[in-house]
């Protein structure tokens, strides 16, 4: 154990060892130690201090926790196994992060090399092909469009690839300012320049150097949704024929490939894109990249075999990877707070159960519109929420058409937040809107009532 950053030895053993239901402070004069970063979240309303107690040099130690008049929580560790003030069961941290461009990018290779073969002719100054990645989420499509970008601006000059998020540039000025940003190396505002001279500045800084210009758009359902999709892409596609550049190609990364319908014949026609399609991970494949992110991002021994099915377990459960790799983050994060050395089941359990709570639902929630929040608090109060009945006493409450309606609706769907099923109805086929967090929650966080 610790005490203010100095390491000291174990305690000689003693006779009154605290037993569990014990109130008060530590017994028979027994170091009390606070631990850097326990689980305060059983213990709300004091400070915990912990007494450890070595029973015999060969044997666990025990390790008390408690607050003033509480009953103490007894946690038997062995020795050495307790995490120091200064230690930490990271290696590398960022390894957990949406940010991390893995080294050995696993169970990919069809789809990379596809990729590679689509941009390839930008490494010529040729206008790369138009491409679609889609799949559904957290199967490596953002990831692939990450590597592939580091190896270009590794290798070459010719071809200048831009990564644009779409939920966060969503109108075509937004998504030029990324393009003036990776050319140019200066941000624009939101507001400043009109889009008009700020596309001729790009385009004809590209001429002039004899640049290929990659524009990878992710979450392009985003732009879809708010139908700005249309001219970003003829903006990006039929430059030649205001500016005389014609070396742009655009891939475009989205779930649902039918989305696509949506665009209008022209800009179908403009885009025609190669379509790469990622399907969903495996069980195995699950298992061999959750490994590597514990073999790059922490230290050996920390996480247990156990730890490891565990993860992969819940991760296979609800098909997402971003999912298992955020739970092995939390469960480590769980083990320190615990100031052990291990990862176990109990940990990722622990850290599944909280990753599904009322917490994860308010920050869903903090980034939806009014409109958004109203249509899902209209889906949690309805007992048989069937696309009809939603629409009629949202349209009640709110005055929007049912046009506005369905795209909130796939808006939703689209976050993962609603699952829209299809039944059989009164008359004929129809969606069933099923919410993805529990429908109390949603009304307590919302202030709705009960169900009807």
């Amino acid at each position: 154990m610790s005490n203010g950053g100095k390491s000291r030895r174990p305690p000689k053993p003693q006779n009154n060892i605290p037993k569990k239901g014990d109130m008060g402070a530590c017994g028979g004069g027994l170091p009390a130690l606070k631990p850097p970063s326990m689980p305060k979240s059983q213990f709300p309303q004091a400070e915990m201090v912990a007494c450890a107690v070595q029973t015999s040099p060969k044997a666990h130690t025990r390790l008390f926790f408690f607050q003033p008049n509480k009953k103490l929580t007894e946690i038997n560790v062995k020795r050495g196994s307790l995490l120091l003030d200064d230690q930490t069961l990271f290696k590398d941290e960022s390894v957990f992060t949406p940010t991390y461009v893995p080294t050995d990018f696993r169970h990919r290779d069809g789809q990379l090399k596809a990729l590679a073969a689509s941009i390839k002719p930008g490494l010529r100054s040729q206008p790369p092909m138009n491409t679609l990645l889609y799949g559904p989420p957290a199967t490596g499509k953002t990831t692939a469009v990450k590597f592939m970008l580091k190896e270009v601006k590794e290798t070459s000059h010719k071809l200048l690839p831009v990564y644009v998020n779409c939920e966060d540039a969503t109108t075509p000025y937004a998504v030029f300012a990324k393009i003036h940003e990776a050319l140019f190396d200066v941000y624009l505002p939101d507001t400043g320049k009109p889009l008009e001279s700020v596309k001729e500045k790009v385009f004809k800084k590209l001429s002039k150097d004899g640049r290929s210009l990659a524009v990878f758009l992710d979450e392009f359902d985003a732009l879809l949704l708010n139908s700005h999709a249309d001219k970003v892409l003829v903006d990006l596609l039929k430059a030649s024929d205001t500016y005389g550049y014609s070396q742009v190609g655009v891939v475009a990364i989205m779930i649902d490939a039918g989305a696509l319908s949506r665009l209008d014949d022209k800009t179908k026609s403009v885009f025609n894109p190669l379509h790469i399609h990622f399907a969903p991970y495996g069980e195995d494949e699950f298992r061999d990249i959750l490994k590597d992110r514990v073999r790059y991002g922490l230290y050996a021994d920390v996480f247990s075999e156990g730890a490891l099915d565990a993860v992969v377990a819940e991760t296979v459960k609800r098909g997402d990877l971003r999912f298992g790799i955020q739970l092995m983050r939390q469960a480590v994060y769980e083990a320190e707070k615990e100031a052990v050395k291990a990862v176990t089941e109990k940990h990722v359990y622990a850290s599944a159960s909280r990753q599904d709570s009322a917490a994860e639902l308010s920050s869903v929630l903090s980034a939806l519109s009014d409109e958004d929040k109203a249509l899902l608090l209209t889906i949690a109060e309805l007992k048989d929420p069937v696309s009809g009945r939603v629409y009629e006493v949202y349209r009640r409450k709110t005055g929007v058409g049912i046009k506005k309606y369905n795209e909130l609706v796939k808006k939703l769907e689209h976050l993962r937040i609603i699952d829209a099923l299809y039944v059989e109805g009164v008359h004929g086929r129809t969606r069933r809107l099923i919410p993805r967090f529990d429908v109390g929650d949603i009304r307590r966080l919302l202030g709705g009532g009960g169900g009807s």
